[in-house]
C-alpha cells in the first residue's frame, strides 16, 4: 500500500489534476488505501463517499492540486 501512495504522490502535477477530473475515483480509492495504511476511518469513510458523491470531491481535488499542488482537503 505504501508503494501505491508513493506512487500517487509523486506523479506530475498535470497527471494529477487529469486523474481528479475522472470524477474523481482514482483520489477516492487513493484516500481509501492510505486511510487503510493509516488506520484512519474517517480518511475510509470519505474515500467511499467519493463514488456517489465523485462531482464535489472532482471540484475540490482539482482545486486543492492547483492551488497546493498536493491533496489537501480530505486526504
Amino acid at each position: 500500500m505504501k508503494s501505491f501512495i508513493k506512487f500517487s504522490d509523486d506523479l506530475p502535477l498535470i497527471i494529477k489534476i487529469l486523474l481528479a477530473l475522472l470524477w474523481g475515483v482514482y483520489w477516492g480509492i487513493y484516500r481509501i488505501v492510505k486511510g487503510i495504511d493509516t488506520n484512519n476511518v474517517v480518511l475510509i469513510i470519505i474515500g467511499i463517499l467519493v463514488f456517489p458523491f465523485g462531482f464535489f470531491f472532482m471540484i475540490v481535488d482539482t482545486i486543492s492540486l492547483i492551488l497546493y499542488k498536493k491533496l489537501v482537503w480530505l486526504a
